[in-house]
């Protein structure tokens, strides 16, 4: 009787024992389940600590290795020729899933796609015809919010005019300026937006000798589209004593008495919501559209300065912000 005890209070320990080890490989974890992590990568057009457009993308990668476990790598790269051997590279290393973070990567994306059908290839600001079995192209609204920025501009600028620098013209960075001049109108319909292109996505000398031309035509408020580009033209905003507006990111740190708010993208949950899909098996390449009713499209007070603003400038936009979110206003979108 005794050693049947004995061998039932063993069997109880070992049945213990295996019930915790099923529940301890019942999560996520690669380690724990055995599986191979997936490996994720990310194509910058630019430095990824540009406090924008570029690091909110690496923010995206960073929250996949986080998330999901994923063995993640990144690389800028600058040329047609970079871009494809990024693509490839990454995709013969082993890669589930590469990020091209610009609309200059979608052909790239379309042609390596072809040689790696196993692999999902994603572009941001994608073309609408940069889609195939396993490539999607994600597109942000930022308009929803630059029109909120515009018709601030509109609130406390002296002169009646703005200024907008991108980084190329391109048809996402335009239907961004035209949203900020569509919101500027709203309340005066003759304030002046004029938009100038510098043909670089990095080169912030060129942004900030650009806004200054601005300043000088008249411009007392500047919003821009530039990526890395775009943190010489807050500079050259601070120095001059007028209001900015940030783009991408909150960009409030880069020039905290200038950036008035930002026109944000929440790209780290875009990016892994993506991830995720493909890590599930259930990614389809189609076009993806990101807006403020979806919360990934964001508008971001400086509160330093809002607290410096008339009460009622802040009410209306957060007002305008809101209904917005909620579909009850709808921004033009000027590109497809």
């Amino acid at each position: 009787m005794i050693h049947r005890r004995i061998r039932a209070a063993i069997l109880g320990i070992l049945g213990g024992v295996v019930f915790v080890a099923c529940n301890k490989s019942s999560g996520e974890s690669n380690a724990s389940t055995g599986a191979e992590p997936m490996r994720v990568a990310l194509l910058s057009p630019g430095p990824v600590n540009d406090n924008g457009w570029n690091a909110g993308a690496y923010d995206g990668l960073l929250a996949i290795e986080k998330e999901l476990g994923a063995v993640k790598s990144q690389q800028q790269v600058r040329s047609n020729l970079e871009i494809e051997e990024g693509f490839r590279r990454n995709a013969q290393k082993g890669a589930k899933l590469i990020f091209g973070h610009g609309l200059e990567f979608g052909d790239s994306a379309m042609a390596i796609g072809k040689e790696f059908p196993k692999c999902a290839f994603v572009v941001s600001a994608g073309a609408r015809e940069v889609v195939a079995e396993n490539v999607a192209s994600m597109v942000w609204r930022i308009e929803d919010s630059a029109y909120v920025c515009g018709r601030v501009a509109a609130h406390i600028s002296k002169t009646g005019k703005a200024g907008c620098v991108g980084g190329k013209d391109i048809p996402p960075v335009r239907s961004a300026f035209e949203a900020f001049a569509d919101g500027a109108k709203s309340v005066r319909a003759d304030f002046t937006v004029r938009q100038a292109y510098l043909n670089s996505w990095d080169d912030i000398g060129a942004a900030r000798a650009q806004a200054q031309a601005l300043i000088q035509d008249g411009c007392d408020c500047l919003f821009h589209d530039a990526d890395a580009a775009g943190l010489g033209m807050l500079d050259a905003a601070a120095k001059a004593g007028i209001y900015a507006f940030g783009c991408t990111k909150d960009q409030s740190s880069s020039a905290p008495d200038a950036v008035v708010a930002s026109a944000v993208i929440d790209v780290p949950k875009s990016f892994l919501l993506v991830a995720r899909e493909v890590k599930e098996n259930r990614f389809k390449g189609r076009r993806v559209e990101w807006t403020r009713r979806d919360g990934v499209i964001g508008f971001v007070w400086n509160e330093k300065l809002k607290s410096k603003l008339p009460p009622e400038f802040v009410r209306d936009a957060d007002e305008l912000d809101a209904k917005i979110a909620k579909g009850e206003v709808k921004v033009q979108y000027h590109s497809p």
